[in-house]
């Protein structure tokens, strides 16, 4: 079906740019005449028609980016009204269902005490769309917030993080360094020349006293070079950052591990694709004690796409729950046969479809949070 085709590219562009509301409102006899009337409520919080327009307009807008293709391919040309019905009901249907969801996000949003302060944006931009990057923005930080909380539950005691170590010692030693890097073109062999040269007089100066850092500072092409050639991470073996996946140089990392004290630098000039390093060793971690709490933290650390499942999880649970209250029809083109799936094994489809007034919106809002890519398996069925 033509309409779930356009739906499914709209809805990660609307989700992210134009989710509409904010910590929820209650309508009273001074609301903005700009917010429009209230069109429902979800769990007694108030969906304005601004918000509905502010969807629809960028479902819309989305859709007709691809005019030509509609129009072409499809038969469906979206400046006219007819032969168009099914894709602008399609449209509505999901506007309404990202409202709700957005109403469900308000409300949890004020459970874990997030807000939003306001800021000139309010007054500048169109309420709608203003109200769409607030939500936007609550929704970012219930991510974090589950990421924290997700964090808290685990029980994680010595026994695991000696058991982590144990089972791959070279993972978590490492060694922070600092350097001096000469950049040059290493396909050019006098640039490689003369930054070689350069690189051999500072190592001697070095062996004559003076200060690694402060000859990073005056001499080092890279960004280490104001904090004195510093490079603030402990590297292991394996050419990572210990605790997370920066890769260095393998050259660099060789250089580094050829060295046996705290202090030491190379007495030979190290290259890379981007120059000639001079690498001094400014610290050794080795063994389970001195690696606890990088370990810990390794253990304990959740993805940002667990939390967005989870929290995903959430929503839909809480949509499927919410009491919801119509004030005004929202639809004009939309009827609920629309979005019916045809032939077999596409009852994904028909469960979207089916409810009562109140519920059809609520069965559909979870495919346009987070799961996005229900929506892609659902358009390639059905386009």
């Amino acid at each position: 079906m033509k309409k779930v085709f356009v739906i499914a590219l709209a809805i990660a562009m609307i989700f992210t740019m134009a989710a509409c509301g904010s910590v929820n409102e209650t309508p009273d006899a001074e609301t903005p005449a700009e917010y429009g009337d209230v069109l429902a409520t979800v769990n007694g919080n108030p969906i304005y028609e601004a918000e509905y327009a502010n969807y629809l307009g960028s479902y819309y807008q989305s859709a007709y980016g691809n005019y030509s293709t509609y129009q072409q391919y499809y038969g469906v040309d979206l400046l006219k009204e007819e032969g168009s019905e099914e894709m602008f009901g399609s449209m509505e249907y999901y506007a309404w269902n990202v409202l709700v969801q957005a109403s469900i996000i308000r409300e949890m949003a004020e459970e874990y005490n997030i807000t939003f302060d306001e800021t000139f944006l309010e007054e500048w931009l169109d309420w709608g769309y203003f109200m769409g990057i607030k939500t936007s923005i609550l929704y970012n930080d219930l991510v974090d917030a589950f990421i924290a909380e997700m964090q808290n539950e685990m029980d994680i005691d010595d026994n695991d993080i000696y058991g982590a170590y144990d089972e791959d010692p070279v993972n978590w030693d490492g060694r922070k360094t600092s350097h001096i890097l000469l950049m040059c073109d290493t396909e050019d062999e006098a640039a490689k020349t003369a930054a070689y040269e350069e690189a051999v007089a500072l190592i001697a100066r070095l062996n004559e006293g003076e200060d690694f850092a402060t000859l990073a500072k005056e001499n080092s092409d890279d960004g280490s070079a104001s904090e004195g050639g510093v490079i603030d991470a402990y590297i292991n073996e394996y050419g990572y950052e210990v605790g997370s996946e920066n890769a260095f140089y393998e050259e660099y990392v060789a250089g580094a591990y050829t060295l046996d004290a705290v202090g030491d630098f190379t007495q030979e000039p190290v290259l890379s694709s981007a120059g000639y390093h001079i690498i001094k060793i400014d610290d050794i971690r080795e063994g389970a004690e001195a690696n606890k709490e990088v370990i810990r933290a390794s253990i304990a650390a959740v993805s940002e796409e667990d939390a967005i499942a989870r929290l995903g999880d959430e929503i839909t649970t809480r949509t499927g729950e919410a009491e919801i209250e119509m004030k005004a029809d929202v639809y004009r083109y939309y009827v609920e046969e629309m979005l019916e799936a045809e032939g077999e094994g596409e009852a994904e489809g028909e469960a979207e479809a089916e409810g009562t007034d109140d519920g059809a919106a609520e069965e559909g809002a979870e495919e346009v949070t987070d799961d996005a890519s229900a929506e892609e398996a659902e358009t390639e069925e059905n386009k």
